[in-house]
């Protein structure tokens, strides 16, 4: 009657692995591995080792205060295609972040400059251009630090050119402050120091030629990406 009994369960939350030996436990349906007095946990040592789910928990016992937390390892809920395995580095080095070489073997190099970034965009127009003249998209999160309207032909009437932003409608340049009509090699050079007030501003040129039958010249936009 036993054995049928044992095959049902066992009586006991505990089952004892040999004489003085480790013991496995049943607490409140969580499954342990405790030494023989149950005073402590016991390694759970296995060649294969599966955590349930799509997670696995380090310090699952946490209290969940002060510096006493759990951390969970998780894969993504969506957006895998294929079995991905992840190779760590051999050791540490110090201030070093982890990149990859796109198999998943991780590597650790040097972060990159703190910098920021600048770049300049040149676009080019005529007295007889139809406006709006398009420039390019200012990068998220760039500021126009300075616009510089060079003139490469005279214009022989009062011209004038405005730079706004098609997205976000900000002006970055008025048309008072670039009147055309100067020397050849004339720069009208702008501080605005906006910041980009959305995503990505698509950046054009409002020509007004007045009446120039003659006059070229060259708009450049430099601006900072900060990091």
């Amino acid at each position: 009657m036993a054995v049928f009994m044992d095959l049902k369960g066992t009586s006991q939350s505990t089952f004892q692995l040999g004489k003085g030996g480790p013991k496995l436990k049943n607490s409140a349906g969580v499954f342990e591995a405790r030494n023989a007095a149950d005073s402590s946990y016991v390694d759970l040592v296995a060649a294969i080792l599966k955590a349930a789910s799509d997670s696995i928990e380090l310090n699952s016992d946490a209290a969940g205060a002060g510096a006493d937390w759990k951390m969970t390892l998780a894969r993504p809920a969506a957006g895998m295609t294929a079995a991905v395995s992840y190779t760590l580095p051999a050791a540490p080095v110090n201030g070093y972040i982890l990149t990859t070489d796109g198999s998943g073997v991780l590597s650790w190099v040097a972060p990159a400059s703190t910098a920021n970034a600048s770049s300049a965009d040149s676009t080019s127009f005529l007295f007889s251009d139809a406006s709006p003249i398009s420039l390019f998209t200012l990068p998220a999160n760039a500021i126009i630090d300075k616009i510089q309207v060079i003139i490469d032909t005279q214009f022989d009437d009062a011209a004038t050119i405005t730079v706004q932003g098609t997205t976000s409608s900000r002006t970055y340049a008025l048309a008072v402050d670039s009147d055309l009509q100067g020397s050849a090699r004339d720069v009208f050079e702008i501080h605005p120091g906006y910041e980009a007030t959305v995503a990505s501003d698509v950046l054009e040129a409002t020509l007004t030629p007045g009446s120039s039958t003659q006059g070229a010249g060259r708009v450049v936009v430099y601006y900072v990406i900060p990091t």
